[in-house]
Protein backbone atom coordinates (compact mmCIF):
# COMPACT_ATOMS: atom_id res chain seq x y z
CA UNK A 1 0.00 0.00 0.00
CA UNK A 2 3.30 2.74 0.62
CA UNK A 3 3.77 3.13 -2.85
CA UNK A 4 0.07 3.10 -3.98
CA UNK A 5 -0.37 5.96 -1.52
CA UNK A 6 2.87 7.40 -2.57
CA UNK A 7 2.51 6.78 -6.30
CA UNK A 8 -0.99 8.99 -5.73
CA UNK A 9 0.44 11.70 -4.02
CA UNK A 10 3.42 12.20 -6.45
CA UNK A 11 0.31 12.39 -9.41
CA UNK A 12 -1.89 14.70 -7.36
CA UNK A 13 0.92 16.95 -6.89
CA UNK A 14 2.38 17.17 -10.74
CA UNK A 15 3.88 13.60 -11.44
CA UNK A 16 2.93 12.70 -15.28
CA UNK A 17 2.79 9.16 -15.12
CA UNK A 18 5.10 7.48 -17.32
CA UNK A 19 5.77 10.70 -19.29
CA UNK A 20 7.73 11.77 -15.68
CA UNK A 21 9.44 8.51 -15.10
CA UNK A 22 12.33 8.82 -17.25
CA UNK A 23 16.03 9.32 -16.34
CA UNK A 24 18.49 11.88 -17.87
CA UNK A 25 19.23 11.53 -21.95
CA UNK A 26 22.70 11.50 -20.82
CA UNK A 27 22.42 7.77 -19.84
CA UNK A 28 21.22 6.33 -22.96
CA UNK A 29 24.37 8.47 -25.22
CA UNK A 30 26.59 8.78 -22.44
CA UNK A 31 29.17 5.69 -21.60
CA UNK A 32 29.46 5.38 -17.65
CA UNK A 33 32.65 6.17 -16.29
CA UNK A 34 32.65 6.71 -12.58
CA UNK A 35 30.05 6.50 -9.64
CA UNK A 36 31.29 7.98 -6.58
CA UNK A 37 29.76 5.56 -4.20
CA UNK A 38 31.03 2.42 -6.11
CA UNK A 39 34.18 3.90 -8.60
CA UNK A 40 34.65 0.31 -10.24
CA UNK A 41 31.09 -0.21 -10.96
CA UNK A 42 30.59 -3.48 -10.07
CA UNK A 43 27.04 -4.82 -9.98
CA UNK A 44 25.78 -8.19 -9.37
CA UNK A 45 24.54 -10.51 -12.87
CA UNK A 46 22.57 -13.21 -13.83
CA UNK A 47 23.07 -16.06 -11.23
CA UNK A 48 25.47 -14.24 -9.23
CA UNK A 49 27.93 -13.38 -11.86
CA UNK A 50 29.93 -9.99 -11.25
CA UNK A 51 29.18 -7.46 -13.92
CA UNK A 52 31.14 -4.27 -14.58
CA UNK A 53 29.25 -1.40 -16.23
CA UNK A 54 32.05 1.21 -16.69
CA UNK A 55 31.57 2.21 -20.97
CA UNK A 56 27.91 1.21 -21.18
CA UNK A 57 24.85 2.89 -21.75
CA UNK A 58 21.38 2.61 -20.91
CA UNK A 59 19.08 0.41 -23.55
CA UNK A 60 16.33 2.89 -24.39
CA UNK A 61 13.89 -0.01 -25.57
CA UNK A 62 15.16 -2.27 -22.16
CA UNK A 63 14.48 1.08 -19.96
CA UNK A 64 10.88 1.34 -21.39
CA UNK A 65 9.96 -2.64 -21.34
CA UNK A 66 11.25 -2.75 -17.79
CA UNK A 67 8.60 0.30 -16.74
CA UNK A 68 5.86 -1.47 -18.80
CA UNK A 69 6.43 -4.51 -16.75
CA UNK A 70 6.60 -2.63 -13.75
CA UNK A 71 3.61 -0.99 -14.37
CA UNK A 72 1.65 -4.37 -15.08
CA UNK A 73 3.26 -6.09 -12.12
CA UNK A 74 1.28 -2.89 -9.91
CA UNK A 75 -1.35 -3.36 -11.94
CA UNK A 76 -0.81 0.26 -13.27
CA UNK A 77 -2.17 1.41 -16.45
CA UNK A 78 0.48 0.36 -18.43
CA UNK A 79 0.00 3.21 -21.45
CA UNK A 80 0.25 6.21 -19.11
CA UNK A 81 1.66 4.56 -15.90
CA UNK A 82 -0.80 6.08 -13.80
CA UNK A 83 -2.52 3.84 -11.04
CA UNK A 84 -6.63 2.54 -11.93
CA UNK A 85 -9.31 3.25 -9.89
CA UNK A 86 -9.72 -0.60 -9.20
CA UNK A 87 -6.35 -0.98 -8.39
CA UNK A 88 -6.63 2.07 -5.50
CA UNK A 89 -9.62 0.53 -4.28
CA UNK A 90 -8.51 -3.16 -3.77
CA UNK A 91 -5.73 -1.69 -1.45
CA UNK A 92 -8.38 0.03 0.60
CA UNK A 93 -7.84 3.82 -1.14
CA UNK A 94 -11.08 4.22 -2.58
CA UNK A 95 -11.32 7.83 -0.74
CA UNK A 96 -8.30 8.49 -2.99
CA UNK A 97 -9.12 6.48 -6.21
CA UNK A 98 -12.50 8.75 -6.17
CA UNK A 99 -10.11 12.43 -5.94
CA UNK A 100 -7.55 10.78 -8.40
CA UNK A 101 -10.31 10.00 -10.77
CA UNK A 102 -12.49 13.51 -10.23
CA UNK A 103 -9.16 14.92 -11.19
CA UNK A 104 -8.52 12.82 -14.43
CA UNK A 105 -5.46 11.19 -12.75
CA UNK A 106 -6.63 7.68 -12.36
CA UNK A 107 -7.68 5.09 -15.04
CA UNK A 108 -10.38 2.92 -15.79
CA UNK A 109 -8.60 0.03 -16.65
CA UNK A 110 -5.03 -1.50 -16.72
CA UNK A 111 -4.50 -1.30 -20.75
CA UNK A 112 -1.64 -3.24 -22.74
CA UNK A 113 0.89 -0.67 -24.50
Amino acid sequence: MKFNLQRAILVREGHKGCASDTIPEQAYTEPLEYEIQDPQLIMPGKDGEVVCLKGRVVDREAFEKMKDEYYQLREWDVATGLQTRVQLEEVGLKDIAQDLERRGLACDRTQPH
